[in-house]
């Protein structure tokens, strides 16, 4: 895929010259594999249940108003 552009400022159009680039998807393609196959490995089917000490308090609320009931989808 080449695209041409006019190279140059507004002022300077005696003489047309024109750049012409080639998009490189080789490289594209090449990161979005690499990144594919990053993701699938580090996939986990299993269940973790994470570890949690013994005296681990929990933060409490300091809002004064209850929160509302709501449906939940899932």
């Amino acid at each position: 895929m080449a695209h041409t552009f006019p190279a140059g400022s507004v002022f300077n159009r005696k003489r047309k010259r024109t750049v012409t680039f080639t998009l490189r998807l080789t490289s594209m393609i090449d990161m979005f594999t690499i990144l594919l196959v990053f993701l699938l490995k580090n996939y986990a089917t299993e269940n973790q249940i994470p570890v949690v000490a013994n005296d681990l308090r929990l933060p409490s609320s300091t809002a004064l108003k209850a929160p509302e009931t709501t449906s939940v989808i899932g």
